[in-house]
């Protein structure tokens, strides 16, 4: 670990100052281990950095989370529900367990072997930049979807403009819906947004 953070501190400790500079947050909220962020250094690189903006650090949790301390939210609706509904089915699981106070919900699959890198800054940055409700990873689907039409069992790209693109929505790769654009109704998967990818590998579970 040691390691790591010697690493960090030649290699990105002036961008990531720069970077806090040029954002100027009014407040950052730290979350820490206990001894391990001052024995493996952590504390006084990253302490330096932050040092003359505000901030919050964070380490009083269980050493181990129990499993009682998990919300488990069960959806109602079918896999074959249209994409309004499966939001607010969400939206209106999360209001009756947690309440009304999260803004957004982002959605983690801890079982793929590969995650996209910053696939959770690029959402929220595009549903809180663009004011959008929805925004995802998708897999570019080039090879064939076969479907039945009047009994006949044929690709589905024959019965779109050629130009018509497939995509295979990864909800586990930090997808993230917007609570307060739901709850103005506009939730519709046309006004979403989907970050194309094309190495299978992020569909690998």
């Amino acid at each position: 670990m040691q390691q790591v953070i010697r690493y960090l501190f030649e290699n990105s400790n002036n961008d990531f100052k720069e970077l806090l500079i040029e954002d100027s947050p009014k407040s950052i909220f730290l979350v820490t281990g206990n001894k391990s962020y001052e024995k493996c250094g952590a504390k006084n690189f990253i302490e330096n950095i932050l040092d003359g903006f505000n901030f919050i650090r964070f380490s009083d949790f269980s050493k181990n989370p129990k499993i009682e301390d998990v919300i488990f939210l069960k959806r109602r609706v079918t896999r074959k529900a249209s994409f309004y509904k499966f939001t607010h089915d969400i939206l209106e699981l999360v209001n009756n367990s947690i309440g009304y106070s999260p803004e957004a919900i982002s959605f983690a699959d801890l079982s793929y072997k590969d995650f996209i890198k910053n696939a959770f800054i690029q959402n929220k940055e595009k549903i809180f930049m663009d004011n959008i409700h929805f925004s995802t990873f998708a897999y570019l689907d080039k090879g064939d979807i076969w479907t039945s039409d009047n009994k006949k069992i044929k690709p589905l790209r024959e019965m779109f403009d050629i130009n018509t693109q497939f995509l295979r929505v990864v909800f586990g790769q930090s997808s993230i819906l917007r609570c307060s654009t739901i709850r103005l109704n506009k939730s519709n998967a046309s006004d979403g947004f989907a970050h194309t990818f094309n190495n299978i590998k992020f569909l690998i579970r």
